[in-house]
């Protein structure tokens, strides 16, 4: 058995060193055979458009027919066991204009509920279904959707964006997600894709997960420093062949304010289990940093900024998809709300004073500045119906202004 067993290639070829570089869409690199000395087979050269793959061999001495089936049928089983899901789960291929994604929802929670997103984006040894299954199959507190665009070739190339634009658009419009949680994840030749697609077309995630590859050159600061609030968790392998040019670009990073989470593990340019869960958890600890800072100022002794209503509706949504929450927040969220509300609620208590005391103009204004103050949470809704009943009250008409139109 491996002292690795949490280490997965995701191909039936899995036995078969092939290190992965980045996409035409962020220049060709040469390979580095010499990082994998040892290995039966050197690196898959990279050819001109057209030309056949050729892999060279390094047999010392020949393999008998036994190893080669053995090494078939354990590279066999490392794919099907990394191709298992999550059972319950409902996998659909979406096709579209310019290709198709796969897309990935729990069964529980009902449809309708607004669950953090996570977009996959595979290498170039690996597909659209490799992906997916490796994400999809690790542990995790909060039920996710998913989906994961499978590139027209190997790896990924600028031909492809159109089908990135157009899975963007279909998601946002058929997909329910919550937009305040969406990871965007790419490996290897993926991963520089992911760079671009976060700093040069404005994909708009809340989190970002790099590993095996480098920061296209051709990003600059500036494009960086504009999605600096983006949280980046970056991970290469200290024997990965994009490790040296790894490190300019996590400079790049760092010198423009983005939060890095830097990993380099003691493996090669692989797939890591390992490394894949301390992703997942990060960016779960994200998603509970970021609820958790609305809930501070929705408890701050100060009050808010502004009006309370947007923040208020944003943690009233909380509330009723507390099952795609982390369950220990529920009660300070419901805390929260409660904050946010007391003053609107005093405001209409002295409302409903003044229609009882027949000083009508006095509570139509307070219904009014309610109202508008607590757009667009439920409190807004309560304020205008109070409102609305004033306004059909024939006791108050001669009192106040002409009936809006609702």
């Amino acid at each position: 058995m491996s002292k690795h067993p949490d280490r997965v290639r995701l191909s039936i070829q899995s036995f078969v060193v092939i290190p992965n570089v980045a996409s035409p869409l962020v220049g060709d690199e040469k390979r580095d055979c010499a990082a994998h000395k040892g290995r039966r087979y050197s690196a898959v050269q990279r050819r001109p458009q057209g030309a056949t793959l050729q892999i060279k061999k390094r047999w010392k001495a020949g393999p008998t027919a036994d190893t080669l089936c053995r090494m078939l049928v354990f590279g066999f089983i490392a794919s099907v066991v990394a191709l298992g899901a999550p059972a319950g789960d409902e996998v659909r291929r979406v096709e579209l204009v310019n290709g198709y994604y796969l897309l990935a929802r729990p069964t529980d929670p009902r449809p309708d509920t607004p669950l953090p997103l996570i977009v996959c984006l595979h290498g170039t040894e690996t597909g659209a279904h490799d992906i997916l299954s490796f994400w999809r199959t690790l542990r995790a507190e909060l039920p996710f959707v998913f989906v994961a665009p499978q590139g027209s070739r190997a790896g990924w190339r600028a031909s492809d964006l159109p089908l990135l634009r157009e899975m963007l658009e279909h998601v946002s419009r058929n997909v329910v997600f919550d937009a305040h949680r969406v990871l965007l994840t790419g490996h290897s030749a993926g991963g520089a894709l992911a760079f671009r697609l976060l700093y040069v077309e404005n994909f708009p995630a809340t989190g970002l997960v790099v590993t095996a590859n480098y920061l296209p050159p051709n990003i600059t600061g500036d494009q960086v420093r504009g999605r600096a609030d983006v949280p980046v968790f970056y991970a290469v392998g200290t024997r990965d062949v994009n490790r040296a040019r790894m490190r300019e670009g996590a400079t790049l990073l760092r010198d423009a304010g983005v939060q890095l989470t830097m990993r380099r593990p003691r493996i090669g340019h692989v797939l890591d289990r390992g490394v894949g869960q301390e992703a997942l958890q990060w960016f779960e600890q994200v998603c509970r940093s970021r609820l958790q800072s609305r809930i501070d100022r929705a408890l701050d002794p100060r009050g808010v900024e502004g009006a309370p209503g947007p923040l208020a509706a944003e943690l009233e949504e909380v509330l009723r998809h507390a099952e795609a929450h982390f369950r220990e927040q529920t009660p300070l969220v419901r805390q929260a709300v409660a904050r946010l509300e007391t003053p609107g609620r005093a405001t209409l208590a002295r409302a409903h004073e003044s229609a009882a005391a027949h000083k009508y103009a006095e509570a139509y204004r307070l219904y009014v500045q309610v109202e508008r103050n607590y757009q667009p949470a439920s409190l807004a809704d309560v304020a205008r119906k109070c409102r609305l009943n004033l306004e059909r009250d024939p006791r108050a008409a001669a009192d106040l202004p002409s009936p809006k139109k609702d």
